[in-house]
Formats: C-alpha cells, structure tokens, sequence
C-alpha cells in the first residue's frame, strides 16, 4: 500500500499546489492523508481549505486548527473571520488521528505532533519511549 502524507500547508496554496505535483510526479497512492496545519499563517486560508477537500484525502487535525477555532489569538482570529463559520466547522471536527494497517500485522498511526498532544513533536532525537502511552517509537528514518 502506498500512503501519501504531508502536513503544515498554513493557508499556502502556491506551496500546497506544488507538493500536489510533485505527489502526482511520483505515482499513484492508495491513500492521502493531510496531518494537519492547514490554514492559520498563511495568505488563502479559505481557498488552501478549499483546495484540500476538493482532494477527498483524509485530514486530520493541528494544533493551529484547535487555535483556529478557540481564535485563540490574533493570527488565529484573522484565519477565522477568512474562513467563514462552514469552514469553521470543518475545522472543529477534525480527527486527532488516523490509524491504517499497510500490510498486515503492521499499523501506522499518523498524528500531527505525538500520540498525546498536538502540541509537542516527536523529533529523531528523542528518547526511546518519549511517546509512550501505548506506542513503541524506538527507530528513526534517516534522511
């Protein structure tokens, strides 16, 4: 199963149209999932939104999503009033994660921070079991 993910699109639709073409490049997924950060910070929140659920792709949610809809701030307050209330919405019910099994006996649980919280990232450094609470993340890619 190919698994497509990328997150932190913040309201960039130049930038989310070009990751797009660069996934289009690179073949066919199964699935595509957006791990949150969608619309706050950038220049077209309404139409990065818009453009994102036109792709029938999961999304799941950020921590600026969750500030989006507190409007917890100015940034936040500006994205709010941009987007609308349907847009809103969306935004407040968003899933905090989604789990899928590739291949069986194997589940990736994509979240946009760590398992717990939206808030704190899970870095190559960290330590063995800083995601603990049930996941076991002990090994790093290397890019």
């Amino acid at each position: 199963m190919r698994i497509g993910i990328f997150s932190d699109t913040h309201g960039n639709l130049i930038a989310l149209e070009a990751v797009l073409a660069d996934m289009r490049r690179q073949g066919a997924f199964d699935l595509t999932v957006m791990a949150g950060d969608l619309a706050m910070l950038g220049p077209r929140p309404a139409e990065t939104i818009d453009r994102l659920r036109a792709l029938n792709c999961l999304i799941i949610t950020g921590n600026t999503e969750q500030m989006v809809v507190r409007r917890d701030g100015p940034s936040a307050a500006w994205t709010a009033e941009q987007i609308g209330a349907e847009r809103l919405a969306v935004l407040a019910g968003l899933p905090f994660s989604y789990s899928v099994e590739p291949q069986v006996g194997h589940e990736l649980l994509i979240v946009h921070a760590n398992p717990k919280d939206l808030e704190a990232p899970l870095r190559p450094d960290s330590p063995a079991g800083a995601a603990s609470g049930g996941w076991n993340i002990t090994a790093w890619p290397t890019i």
